[in-house]
């Protein structure tokens, strides 16, 4: 799942050195997060998401 708690699973299993793949129906990743940052008052939330993916980005054993 490509939402904030499967791309930190994913993250988190990675860096502990398992070969992880990460699968999204939607075109990206953040899930809940991503729409719940839309909320005027809600903005920051925005910034966890694009956190793990750059996160991600770094992993080897994360695809």
């Amino acid at each position: 799942m490509g939402g904030t708690a499967g791309l930190e699973a994913a993250c988190t299993a990675s860096e502990v050195g398992c070969t992880t793949f990460l699968i999204e129906k939607e075109k990206t990743l953040g899930g809940l997060a991503r729409q719940i940052s839309q909320i005027p008052e809600k903005t920051r939330i925005a910034h966890f998401p694009k956190y793990l993916e750059k996160r991600a980005e770094k992993l080897h054993d994360l695809f």
